[in-house]
């Protein structure tokens, strides 16, 4: 497993998003650096993104990494949340065999870049 880098100016936006940061750093940066540390009535909402390799599938890692990572947003007064287009019938059961319930359905658009 790759080491945690240092949260500065020269990290590339890959590794960045290869790592999870805390509140409290990505805010000391921001402060910083001169940018808005300005936050929503989003900033508990933590979402679920979860991808486990098709070699790995059908092992019940993803219910397990899945429930785990509930667990610990519950644990940290987070709130989980999923988003799953209705074509992602394995994203639909997993959500489903651990509780989650469709409280919205909403259009979602793809666009060619």
């Amino acid at each position: 497993m790759q080491e945690r880098p240092t949260l500065n100016r020269q990290l590339d936006s890959t590794t960045f998003r290869d790592f999870y940061w805390l509140k409290e750093e990505l805010v000391d940066f921001c402060r910083n650096n001169g940018l808005s540390t300005a936050g929503g009535k989003y900033e508990k909402y933590i979402p679920i993104d979860i991808e486990v390799l098709e070699e790995h599938g059908k092992r019940g890692v993803a219910i397990a990494l899945t429930s785990a990572f509930v667990k610990r947003c519950i644990e940290c007064d987070l709130i989980p949340h999923w988003d799953c287009v209705e074509s992602n019938t394995g994203s639909i059961r997993l959500a489903e065999s651990i509780g989650v319930e469709k409280i919205k359905k909403r259009p979602f658009y793809w666009f060619d870049i």
